[in-house]
């Protein structure tokens, strides 16, 4: 769902900021995005193992700022949103999808996407966990 909004606890200070963290699952590996706040963590991750004929990452965009900035800001909000970013769209790549995640914060916003898109046979799993919720996406 674009627009939800993810609940946060009251209070949340971001203490760490990791765009290059690595995850071994049971049956692959995720890179992306790893949130530490005071009072849990923030991820959107997506399995990084190579097919064929895809192109597929995990990325800051549209973030005014320098991330490891907001290290010690509030966190005041977190929702799903989708902003059209090209940067990932190639010719015969027309299937796959992508989940941005807008993270608001005291001194501004973060933006981070995972995407994938190929051509019709590499799909790949992503996480985005906001907290307590946790939410497997396939892309």
């Amino acid at each position: 769902m674009l627009n939800a909004k993810f609940k946060i606890p009251e209070g949340a200070v971001i203490t760490a900021i990791n765009s290059d963290y690595t995850e071994e699952t049971k049956y692959s590996t995720r890179t992306g995005l790893l949130l530490e706040t005071d009072k849990g963590e923030i991820k959107i991750l997506i399995s990084s193992d190579q097919s064929c004929y895809e192109k597929f990452g995990a990325l800051f965009f549209d973030t005014p700022d320098d991330p490891i900035k907001h290290i010690g800001a509030r966190l005041l909000e977190v929702k799903k949103i989708s902003i059209p970013n090209n940067e990932y769209v190639e010719y015969g790549l027309d299937e796959g999808g992508e989940v941005q995640l807008r993270i608001t914060t005291s001194k501004g916003y973060l933006q981070f996407a995972i995407y994938n898109a190929h051509n019709g046979y590499y799909a790949h799993s992503g996480l985005v966990q906001v907290f307590d919720n946790k939410e497997e996406v396939v892309l």
